[in-house]
């Protein structure tokens, strides 16, 4: 069996919701250990959001990308920073 493959979940906290939704569609591939599923959830106590995030980015063996967002969601304040 291939390893499997990592799924990098980012989302803004409005869309929280939709996150879990989301997972909830991915639960089943998980147990099959063909995904494994991280997201910000899995950030410890004092871990800095944004380094973990951007290395995981940089880090990930596949460069593809699925995007939820709604309507101004380029507004928020974590991806307007820099």
């Amino acid at each position: 069996m291939n390893a499997p493959i990592d799924v990098f979940i980012s989302n803004v906290p409005a869309d929280e919701n939709h996150r879990k939704v989301l997972e909830k569609h991915l639960r089943p591939l998980e147990r099959e250990k063909r995904i494994r599923i991280w997201s910000r959830e899995k950030l410890s106590a004092g871990e800095d959001r944004r380094a973990v995030i951007g290395s995981m980015i940089e880090t990930a063996p596949h460069q593809n990308a699925t995007v939820l967002r709604k309507c101004g969601y380029h507004r928020a304040a974590f991806y307007t920073q820099s």
